[in-house]
């Protein structure tokens, strides 16, 4: 996994065909002045910022006593993340798992589980995020020699979210465009 300069990768899954990592990963999003982009009147700013750290990029590798072989490639925008409606709720601490209730957690009503939640702090802390998913997305740049393509499941997302009204809608993303037009013919 590649973004914003920083790379992560997971062990390989010996002698099997299909590995499921089931892997959080978390990369820090850097930032040079945080509470002023973060400041309701740069929200601008903030979005170029995010949109100039490029792509998430996923690579997937078969990893054989005797080559490494890549399967594909796939990436994401972070602006479809920005502009997703779809939320959850994540926390660091738990990225990627599937947490099973106990018996207490099964009875408890909205407003035990509000203040059960508050406790928590720090990693275990959970938050509603917006939620970038990809399911059964295809891998790409390789040729596969096999019938079936090579495909992958994986969500990204801000954990913290950022505030709602910062989003990279196709409408934002033309007037950059025109902004960067503009600033082309004015170094001219």
């Amino acid at each position: 996994i590649k973004w914003d300069g920083m790379v992560q990768t997971v062990p390989a899954k010996p002698r099997t065909l299909r590995p499921v990592f089931n892997q959080p990963f978390f990369f820090p999003v850097r930032f040079v002045n945080e509470k002023k982009l973060l400041d309701a009147k740069n929200r601008n700013v903030l979005k170029e910022e995010l949109k100039s750290k490029g792509l998430v990029e996923i690579e997937v590798w078969d990893d054989d006593d005797t080559s490494a072989d890549q399967m594909g490639v796939t990436s994401v925008d972070v602006a479809f993340l920005l502009d997703t409606k779809t939320k959850a709720v994540r926390s660091l601490a738990t990225a990627g798992t599937k947490q099973k209730k106990n018996k207490e957690e099964e009875d408890e009503d909205e407003e035990e589980r509000e203040a059960r939640l508050k406790k928590l702090q720090g990693l275990k802390k959970p938050h509603e995020v917006r939620i970038y998913t990809a399911d059964k997305e295809e891998l790409v740049g390789v040729a596969s020699a096999g019938a079936q393509k090579p495909i992958i499941y994986y969500e990204v997302y801000f954990c913290p979210d950022f505030p709602e009204d910062v989003r990279c809608s196709q409408q934002a993303q033309e007037k950059s465009g025109e902004w960067n037009a503009k600033k082309i013919e004015w170094n001219r």
